[in-house]
């Protein structure tokens, strides 16, 4: 089951997020006017029932503008709970004010109150962003770290790293860098283009053509190459365009190292002449030498 999520098309995965958040906000909704009420009270009258729904309505609208669904869920983290918060808020009080404008025109028979809209926003949130988490847990086996969820890290690091190459830890490495090392990730790269653009922990990845777009947005001071995801002759290729443009290329042969501890971000060293042959070096003759 996990496999056959993971391997559905983007469009149909979208989908299913899009259609389980607005069964959510529904369910939000209803709850919220529970908690009102007393009891659940629902309009018997259309233009009601089309004043009580435009909330979900527009709870959608909110969660596509904040950019909610260009993110991966099951490595949504830090960044898509702020993005899922900033979404639900914005339309609750473009809901509010419909309403309220609504009701001085007499147009819709149910005036919704504040208190609903307040329990609404809060109860969509649990409900979002604990759906989240478990779809995490799902479709990665891992546990739930609090700081993981949270994204605790340093607001503005001061150097800024392109991460060029990706696998699953990716995002997980990212942010370990950018703790231990100060930096301001700007990106990542891969060639996947059911990938391309969408965001991943609040990373946003970018394809290799849009590396240079990416180098004249941004004042890069260092790449990390993910050496094993490259042809040397496309290794070759980007360590030299890096280093023409005046860009430290660091290199290491997976993320994995990095995230089981095998490697630490400080043994990253740039790489050097030899790398770039793209082989191992032939040592020297010394009967021919001499």
């Amino acid at each position: 089951m996990r496999e056959l999520l993971i391997g559905l098309p983007p469009r149909a995965k979208r989908a299913i997020v899009v259609g389980h958040d607005f069964a959510i906000l529904c369910a939000a909704l209803l709850v919220a006017l529970v908690l009102r009420f007393d009891a659940l009270v629902l309009p018997s009258e259309f233009d009601g029932w089309a004043t009580v729904m435009l909330g979900p309505v527009l709870g959608i609208v909110g969660l596509r503008f904040a950019g909610v669904y260009r993110l991966i869920v099951r490595d949504m983290g830090g960044d898509g709970l702020r993005r899922l918060a900033l979404g639900l808020l914005g339309s609750a009080l473009a809901w509010g004010a419909i309403c309220f404008l609504l009701s001085l025109n007499f147009i819709a028979l149910v005036f919704v109150p504040r208190s609903v809209l307040v329990g609404y926003l809060i109860t969509a949130f649990i409900a979002l962003a604990t759906s989240r988490a478990l779809v995490y847990l799902f479709l990665t086996g891992r546990t739930l770290s609090v700081g993981r969820l949270l994204n605790l890290q340093p607001v503005a690091p001061r150097r800024a790293a392109l991460i060029v190459g990706y696998e699953q830890s990716t995002p997980k490495v990212a942010r370990q860098i950018a703790h231990a090392g100060n930096y301001r990730i700007v990106g990542l790269v891969h060639d996947d283009a059911t990938m391309q653009y969408r965001k991943v922990d609040g990373y946003k990845i970018y394809p290799s053509e849009a590396l240079e777009r990416v180098m004249a947005r941004n004042t890069i001071d260092e790449v990390f190459l993910l050496s094993s995801k490259f042809s040397a002759p496309k290794r070759i290729e980007l360590i030299k365009a890096f280093g023409a443009a005046g860009i430290t290329v660091k290199q290491f042969p997976t993320f994995s190292d990095i995230e089981s501890g095998r490697v630490n971000v400080s043994d990253l060293r740039p790489v050097n002449v030899m790398q770039l042959l793209g082989r191992a070096p032939v040592p020297p003759l010394e009967d021919l030498l001499n």
